[in-house]
């Protein structure tokens, strides 16, 4: 995986958005991980929303995202074992941190 800037990851997010890729965004910190499977629905400066394909009208379901500006970037591309993933970008808290944010646009 290689590094990327914040503006490349964001430009990453929003081709996956205009796209209306399906994307698989799992959290792992400290305490364990979450998993949502669902499209970019929307995106500020801060962060990001993933919206599961459903007919739930409420969307208190949203998976929502805050992007932390001091955060580290990496982006590649599955090259080896099975995958669904097309590509992956990976969200550090910090490089320091526990807390990472792994998105897949899944094929």
């Amino acid at each position: 995986m290689s590094t990327v800037t914040r503006d490349d990851a964001f430009l990453m997010l929003d081709k996956w958005r205009s796209e209306g890729a399906l994307i698989s965004c799992e959290v792992r910190f400290s305490l364990g991980k979450c998993r949502k499977v669902g499209r970019i629905a929307g995106m500020t400066s801060d962060g990001f929303a993933i919206r599961a394909d459903d007919d739930v009208p409420d969307r208190a379901d949203d998976f929502l995202i805050l992007v932390p500006p001091s955060g580290a970037f990496l982006y590649g591309e599955p090259r080896e074992g099975p995958t669904a993933a097309i590509s992956i970008l990976v969200i550090l808290e910090s490089k320091s941190s526990p807390v990472e944010i792994r998105l897949g646009e899944l094929i």
